[in-house]
């Protein structure tokens, strides 16, 4: 019998550490086998959640979230078609596999909510073939670990909505951004150095955003005494709709760093609608067909004059299609 010395004092454990590692071990137990294509998926679905706890989601972003929860699910059920006990389990394996999911992303009342799930139906598959053997308390173990994290978690933010002012509040958020930036660096999961300022402000000047594209791996850190010298910034968020922080806007908070993750940038939508063309690329264009004077007319006017009076000219001088005309040529889409 192992028993500890009575003058040594036990260890703190993190009962969390062991959430994510036991509810996968639990689903290789009950028979599911993840494969390559759903571990990628995982990933992605850890790495969408990221944005979710940023000033800068959108719902967007949870709707991409909860599709690649459910695109587990898809690729998972094709392990789990036939109708028998041991793929009952497997079942109930794929449903671990999410919880583990929700966990890393950090959605514990959903990873709590999943796990209650697979107790329920582990019981009922006991009681339908006592003859397979299950560990209960495993599953069991788990649900009070997960609820006494999310009885701390609650703790901690009702003791920071009472005992914290919004200036405080401000202050350890960005305490805690600066710690995870100091360890996804450490870590290797970021570039071990921040994003140039000055490329921020050399896209400012050239009218562009930053993307993802353009920061790669790299965090944006902006200091303080920053703020007064870019005046702005502009990004991209991973919807692809552009964000606009103005650093002289008075509720700005300018006596912390603004920290923004890869993960809170993407790219700009291709797809954006061309820009309205002007009267002068007009009048250039139907400098092709028709008399400088003429032209030179089209460019004084407002578009919408300018686009009907060169339909007319242009049909007059032999042009039977304007609009096709115009669409050839750019002007139009």
């Amino acid at each position: 019998m192992n028993e500890r010395n009575s003058g040594e004092p036990e260890p703190e454990k993190n009962e969390t550490e062991p959430i994510n590692k036991t509810l996968k071990e639990i689903a290789s137990e009950l028979g599911f086998v993840e494969t390559e294509k759903i571990q990628e998926v995982e990933r992605q679905t850890i790495k969408a959640s990221l944005i979710l706890n940023t000033l800068f989601r959108s719902p967007k972003d949870e709707e991409r979230f909860n599709n690649l929860i459910a695109q587990i699910q898809i690729l998972g059920e094709p392990i789990t078609e036939q109708e028998n006990p041991k793929t009952g389990l497997s079942q109930i394996g794929l449903m671990a596999i999410r919880a583990a999911t929700y966990f890393e992303s950090g959605r514990l009342e959903d990873c709590k909510d999943e796990i209650y799930d697979i107790m329920i139906d582990l019981n009922n598959m006991v009681d339908r073939y006592p003859e397979i053997s299950i560990n209960l308390q495993k599953t069991e173990a788990l649900y009070d670990a997960i609820k006494k994290e999310l009885d701390r978690e609650s703790k901690s933010q009702i003791k920071e909505k009472h005992d914290l002012n919004p200036e405080e509040r401000r202050d350890l958020i960005a305490e805690k951004n600066l710690q995870e930036l100091a360890r996804r660096q450490e870590a290797g999961e970021l570039e071990p150095y921040d994003y140039e300022v000055n490329y921020i402000w050399y896209l400012r000047e050239m009218g562009k955003p930053v993307t993802r594209k353009d920061i790669q791996n790299h965090a944006i850190v902006i200091k303080p005494e920053e703020f007064e010298v870019l005046e702005f910034i502009e990004f991209i968020n991973p919807s692809g709709e552009k964000v606009s922080i103005d650093f002289t806007d008075e509720d700005f908070d300018t006596t912390n760093p603004l920290i923004i993750f890869p993960e809170e940038l993407g790219e700009e939508n291709i797809e954006q609608e061309k820009q309205e063309p002007t009267s002068a690329e007009l009048a250039k264009v139907c400098q092709e067909v028709l008399p400088e004077e003429e032209c030179q007319e089209i460019a004084s006017m407002e578009l919408e004059d300018a686009l009907k009076y060169s339909f007319s000219l242009l049909i007059k001088n032999g042009i039977k299609d304007p609009e096709g005309f115009l669409k050839e040529k750019g002007i139009l889409q």
